[in-house]
């Protein structure tokens, strides 16, 4: 079964992408779909993105997924501000 995924930026991430970004793959089976969280690199960007969503659609003969980027936090944003005093 082949997995297609589309991927969307938000404002903000958009950006910082051009033209040359691709916002469509296709692959086969077994191929590793982000999660939430996860950090992406796309070819032809210079930017590392974060998976801030995703959406799953099964269809008869493959399933597509939609994947939402955002810019990641800068390194000093607080990461667990629930251990802050």
């Amino acid at each position: 079964m082949t997995t297609h995924i589309t991927i969307e930026f938000t404002e903000h991430a958009a950006e910082v992408i051009d033209e040359q970004t691709s916002t469509s793959f296709s692959y086969d089976q077994g191929a590793h779909v982000p999660q939430p969280g996860d950090f992406v690199e796309l070819e032809n960007a210079r930017q590392t993105f974060l998976v801030i969503g995703r959406v799953f659609s099964l269809k008869a003969n493959y399933s597509a997924v939609k994947l939402v980027l955002d810019l990641p936090p800068p390194d000093d944003y607080p990461q667990d501000i629930s251990s802050e005093p």
